[in-house]
């Protein structure tokens, strides 16, 4: 991922990889991972806005009884550390304890959704892992999330060939990705392209319908349903008014009536909700795409 995190850094970043050989290995979606890393780097780019140092290292680390005790779904044993630090800002004790609360931010009124960091905690979660977050005002911020090793660190794991949970198919069609978080729209960019297919990204529905003018038309839209300025809904009906067949996929970590209020039937094919794993994505687009 080192390519990609260099360009979400500021010039004024300087990025720094410490990857221990001896981490281990750890059973996770792959797609889900690098959108728990791309969450935790865009949240250290914005709390450092006079630039610094950004960090990223691996670790094994051995948790006892005693410490999983103290740590709310964190389990005793061999796990690797994945560590992201800055040299930003900071945070006071107060946003510390809330920073993983869902649709809790510090950033100015549509700069973000407050779910980046609560979809982070619940891939971590859903894979066995927890969290530990260390910050101070004015001497940085530092997230650790661990996983427990595979196999509890008895050897290495076995790892899933090709084809053995069902093949997913990529394709060479044109796709228009529009979310506002970067951290999702990069790993979902990422994921489709690496199946083939051509991808443009817009971080709001503004540059969405500036890029079907430019680029027009796409095979496919995934789209937020919740966006500054237009929903998703609202989104797809702009940009089918040139495009009639254009096929809709819609996104969403946001509660089902929330959902529902803009028009998106939570239930469809057309809907997958975040925080999504690559092969959902990818089957979901292939599913719209062959319809």
């Amino acid at each position: 991922m080192e390519r990609m995190l260099e360009r979400l850094v500021r010039e004024d970043i300087e990025l720094h990889l410490e990857l221990a050989p001896d981490a281990g290995v750890i059973e996770v979606d792959g797609g889900q991972l690098e959108q728990v890393l791309l969450n935790f780097v865009v949240n250290a780019v914005d709390a450092m806005p006079k630039g610094g140092d950004l960090v990223l290292s691996t670790a094994r680390r051995d948790v006892s009884e005693a410490e999983a005790a103290r740590r709310p779904g964190a389990r005793p044993g061999p796990h690797c550390e994945i560590a992201i630090r800055d040299s930003g800002v900071g945070m006071d004790e107060r946003t510390r304890q809330r920073v993983f609360e869902p649709f809790f931010t510090t950033k100015a009124s549509g700069k973000g959704t407050g779910l980046g960091l609560a979809t982070a905690l619940g891939i971590i979660q859903q894979s066995g892992g927890h969290v530990l977050v260390d910050s101070g005002l004015g001497r940085g911020t530092t997230f650790r999330a661990l996983f427990p090793l595979a196999g509890r660190g008895a050897g290495p794991a076995e790892v899933e060939e090709p084809g053995e949970a069902g093949e997913v198919r990529g394709g060479t069609e044109r796709i228009l990705l529009v979310d506002d978080d970067p951290g999702v729209r990069a790993a979902g960019a990422r994921a489709l392209e690496a199946h083939g297919y051509r991808v443009r990204q817009a971080g709001d529905p503004g540059r969405a319908l500036e890029l079907a003018g430019e680029d027009g038309p796409f095979d496919l839209v995934v789209t937020d349903v919740v966006l500054p300025e237009l929903d998703g809904r609202e989104l797809a009906e702009r940009l089918r008014r040139d495009a009639p067949g254009l096929r809709v996929l819609y996104t969403s970590g946001y509660t089902s009536d929330v959902v529902s209020e803009r028009g998106v039937p939570e239930h469809g094919e057309d809907f997958l909700r975040k925080p999504y794993g690559t092969r959902a994505l990818l089957a979901k687009v292939r599913a719209l795409l062959d319809a």
